[in-house]
């Protein structure tokens, strides 16, 4: 996958960036049914089949870019399609699927990629990608964009009630555990001194690539509660 990207990337022997994303398509197909290394001890079967999965879901990814670099719409479109099957929910890219609806659009599969979008959109992996090709969709079945906007925060309302849902379901309920650590200041920070306020405990690192990216909506939580002296960040 890396080096067909590179080869995209490049803009140079295309078909180069095609034949090496066929050889790995085949060889996680085969992988996922034929495996060359026996289960690792430490997964369970599941596991260690959705694991394979997820190789052939970023092999057919990598295959549908090198597609629709070469103007394969239709092609890119059932590779995208697969590799979504193939994908486990938390791997999940929402550049995958504004790819995959790109091509559906591209190939007048209209009605099928204002279904895809929409799914996106409601289950918070909408980009401003998927959503100005929403609109471009919308303006052209209905002829003008006239309830668009209402249409649209339907869709990111639904979101937002689908995200508490799946937030509540996984919050516990249990005593935090007493801890005292010094902040980025030096000073010494109690949990126990906080008692009674809104803790909110960041775990971050600076190699990790998913805490950097929450930075800017923690950012804003943080200055959305500047204010309140009963919520505390740490």
């Amino acid at each position: 996958g890396y080096y067909v990207s590179a080869i995209i990337k490049s803009n140079k022997d295309l078909d180069a960036a095609l034949y090496f994303a066929e050889k790995g398509v085949e060889m996680a197909r085969k992988e996922l049914t034929d495996p060359a290394d026996k289960k690792p001890n430490s997964m369970t079967e599941k596991i260690w089949k959705e694991m394979r999965k997820s190789y052939l879901g970023r092999a057919l990814t990598s295959y549908g870019n090198a597609l629709s670099v070469l103007n394969k719409k239709s092609e890119a479109a059932a590779a995208y399609e697969e590799a979504i099957a193939n994908t486990p929910a938390d791997d999940m890219e929402p550049s995958m699927l504004e790819k995959y609806t790109q091509a559906l659009a591209a190939t007048d599969q209209n009605e099928k990629a204002v279904n895809k979008i929409e799914e996106a959109i409601t289950s918070g992996m909408g980009t401003a990608g998927m959503k100005s090709m929403l609109k471009d969709l919308y303006v052209k079945k209905n002829g003008n964009e006239t309830g668009y906007d209402s249409y649209l925060l339907k869709l990111e309302e639904t979101a937002k009630e689908k995200l508490i849902a799946k937030l509540k379901s996984e919050m516990i309920n249990q005593p935090a555990p007493k801890f005292s650590l010094f902040d980025l200041d030096g000073k010494r920070v109690s949990l126990e001194d906080l008692k009674g306020k809104v803790v909110i405990l960041d775990f971050w690192a600076t190699w990790c690539g998913p805490c950097l990216n929450s930075f800017p909506g923690m950012q804003k939580a943080v200055e959305k509660f500047a204010g309140d002296k009963e919520v505390e960040f740490l």
